[in-house]
C-alpha cells in the first residue's frame, strides 16, 4: 500500500515552488524541521511513486517531472491541495473492495475526504449486490468516505452528486458526454463505462457517513473487458483513441463531488437537482424497472426533490426511490 506523509507532502511542494531551481538540503531541514535522514527517505519515497527528482552533491533537489505512476498517492494529494476530499489517499494493488476498507475506516471514525484505490479489486461490488468485475489493466477503481451535513432523506441526492461530477469531468477534460442513466450509471452509445455505488450509516435524524465507490473503465479494452466477463461494457481508451491519466481524472471527479456536497449541506438541493434533470438521460424515455417486487415498464418522467425517480406506469404516477433501471432503447444513449 502506496500513501503519502506529511514530509513527504511539505518536500513536494516546496521542490515543485522552487523548480527548476534547486533547494539545498539544508533549506529543506530548517523549513520542515526534520533531520536530513528523513529529507533522503521522503525524497527516496517521492521516487518510488515515480515522480521525477534530481539531487546533485553539496546543493541540493530539483524537482524534474510529474510521475509517471498516474496514481502516485503523493502527487494527486499535492494536486488536491484546497479541496477536502482526497486527504489521505491509499493506494493498493489488490484488494477484495475499497468499499470495504473505507467503511471499516469510517466506522473507526476517520473524518471525511479518505479515498481508496486498487489497481484490482478481487470482489467489487456494484448496485442491487451485483458483482462489479474489476480486473487489473488501467480502470479506475476507488472509494470516497463522504459525512455530508444532510438529512437522511436526503441522502439520494449524493448518488446523484457523484453521477454529475463523473459525467461533467469526463466533459470537461476530455469533451467526452456520457449519458447518465438514473441514479448515476455512465453510458456511451447505450454500453457501461462507469458505475457508482453509494453506501450509508445512518439514524433517523443524522447520517453518520457515506461511502461512494466509483469504478471507471479507462484504459483497458472492450477486447479486454470482455474477456475478464465485463458485460456490454466500453472503456475511454476506446472513446478517445489513447490512454487518459486517471489521477487527473480523480482529481476533477473529487473537486467537483467537494462542490456538490457543499451545495446539499448549504442548502442548495433545488439547484443539484435542477441541473440533474438538465443531465440526465433517463427523463423521457422508456424504461424497465426492476425492484426487489418485481419488474414495471413505463415512461420515466421526473426527478423528485430528494432524487427519487418518478415513472408514468400505464397512466399512473410511481415514485422509485432505489430500484435498477434499464433503457428500453439503450443504443440511443
Amino acid at each position: 500500500m502506496q500513501k503519502a506523509s506529511p514530509t513527504k507532502l511539505a518536500i513536494l511542494d516546496k521542490l515543485v515552488s522552487a523548480a527548476p531551481e534547486m533547494v539545498p538540503s539544508g533549506e529543506l531541514v530548517a523549513s520542515l524541521k526534520v533531520t536530513r535522514q528523513a529529507i533522503w527517505k521522503g525524497i527516496e519515497s517521492l521516487r518510488e511513486e515515480t515522480i521525477g527528482i534530481e539531487s546533485v552533491p553539496n546543493r541540493g533537489y530539483r524537482f524534474a517531472s510529474p510521475p509517471t505512476f498516474d496514481l502516485s498517492p503523493s502527487w494527486l494529494e499535492y494536486s488536491l491541495k484546497g479541496c477536502p476530499l482526497g486527504h489521505p489517499i491509499l493506494v493498493f494493488d489488490s484488494v477484495e473492495s475499497t468499499q470495504e476498507i473505507v467503511k471499516e475506516a469510517a466506522r473507526q471514525n476517520m473524518p471525511a475526504g479518505l479515498v481508496a484505490l486498487a489497481e484490482e479489486q478481487r470482489s467489487g461490488r456494484g448496485r442491487m449486490g451485483r458483482i462489479w468485475l474489476s480486473p487489473t489493466g488501467g480502470n479506475l477503481y476507488a472509494s470516497i468516505l463522504l459525512r455530508p451535513r444532510i438529512s437522511p432523506m436526503q441522502i439520494q441526492l449524493v448518488n446523484l452528486a457523484a453521477g454529475l461530477a463523473a459525467q461533467m469531468t469526463l466533459e470537461s477534460l476530455f469533451r467526452v458526454r456520457c449519458s447518465l442513466k438514473w441514479p448515476n450509471d455512465l453510458l456511451w452509445k447505450g454500453r457501461k463505462l462507469c458505475g457508482i455505488l453509494s453506501e450509508t450509516a445512518s439514524e433517523t435524524d443524522r447520517v453518520h457517513y457515506a461511502v461512494t465507490g466509483i469504478g471507471l473503465n479507462v484504459n483497458m479494452s472492450v477486447e479486454e473487458l470482455v474477456s475478464a466477463g465485463a458485460e456490454n461494457p466500453c472503456s475511454l481508451l476506446e472513446i478517445r483513441g489513447e490512454k487518459s491519466d486517471r489521477g487527473e481524472i480523480l482529481a476533477g471527479i473529487l473537486r467537483r463531488l467537494a462542490e456538490m456536497i457543499e451545495t446539499l449541506e448549504t442548502g442548495g438541493m433545488q439547484r443539484l437537482v435542477s441541473l440533474y434533470r438538465q443531465r440526465c438521460s433517463t427523463l423521457g424515455k422508456e424504461i424497465r424497472i426492476l425492484t426487489d417486487s418485481g419488474i414495471d415498464y413505463g415512461i420515466a418522467e421526473n426527478i423528485t426533490p430528494d432524487g427519487a425517480l418518478e415513472v408514468n406506469v400505464q397512466g399512473t404516477l410511481r415514485i422509485y426511490s432505489a430500484a435498477d433501471v434499464l433503457h428500453v432503447r439503450a443504443s440511443q444513449d
